[in-house]
């Protein structure tokens, strides 16, 4: 069951999830971050101790944030999909259950990581919220390398506390060993990266070059459940059949 999947090609499984719950994810961290160059991407790792922590809807129990991984292309840089819609790019919070202690550990356990994936809309506008970390490529231009980050950094987390639907579905990590361990929740609405900024991106080099795109080809659904979440659809849900899953207490309906 591999990642990323096209999200709304498919009848949905719509459920009423506790509220999710968001701990330090945009906090002004005293350790602050490291930006890295990972060959095959970039990624912000969270420095120190008391990692961020969320728990809540498809969730039941706490995971904690291990680092962000971006990933992009033109204008449609984004690896999942929306009825056939890509977006400019997607960042993939990348959380590990609290239970196993680390982000490793946790690979090696069938349900060990929960991955929060957001959507950004290539823009003529900047997004503002995020010139620190994008003023920071410049520094990790080479394969490999990594500078530290300070202050507002991942501020621009805090855009997506206030989504209220997203998509929740099992899958994989959408890099190799592409391990099938991942609780998915895919934010539906986007924020937006300007085309500039986009660019930046674009600049970091792997050993053959600027890495322009590290998309991976959407993946067959292969019969899997993609559930959906809309507290803003609480009345329509509520006058549904029911199905009572007793130890989460998730509420479930079909719909197209």
């Amino acid at each position: 069951m591999q990642s990323p999947i096209e999200l709304s090609d498919v009848p949905l499984v719509g459920v009423s999830y506790p509220p999710l719950r968001w701990e330090g994810h945009w906090d002004l961290r005293d350790e602050g971050f490291i930006l890295a160059n990972i060959y095959q991407g970039v990624q912000v790792q969270f420095v120190g101790d008391g990692p961020p922590r969320l728990r809540g809807g498809p969730l039941p129990t706490d995971f904690m944030l291990s680092h962000v991984n971006f990933y992009w292309g033109n204008e449609t840089g984004s690896i999942h999909s929306i009825e056939k819609h890509f977006f400019g790019m997607e960042a993939h919070m990348v959380h590990y259950k609290r239970r196993y202690g680390s982000y490793v550990n946790a690979t090696k356990e069938q349900d060990g990581i929960a991955i929060v994936a957001v959507f950004f809309t290539a823009s003529q506008k900047n997004n503002m919220g995020m010139a620190t970390l994008v003023a920071g490529l410049s520094g990790i231009r080479n394969p490999g390398s990594s500078i530290p980050l300070y202050g507002d950094a991942m501020m621009w987390l805090k855009n997506f506390n206030y989504i209220d639907h997203y998509y929740s579905y099992a899958g994989s990590h959408p890099h190799p060993p592409c391990n099938e361990i991942v609780t998915y929740i895919v934010m539906e609405n986007p924020s937006i990266i300007g085309i500039k900024q986009i660019r930046d991106f674009q600049k970091v080099r792997t050993s053959e070059g600027p890495l322009i795109q590290n998309r991976r080809p959407v993946q067959p659904r292969n019969g899997r459940q993609i559930f959906y979440c809309n507290y803003s659809r609480a009345d329509e849900i509520s006058t549904l059949p029911v199905i009572v899953f007793t130890s989460i207490q998730i509420f479930i309906f079909v719909f197209k």
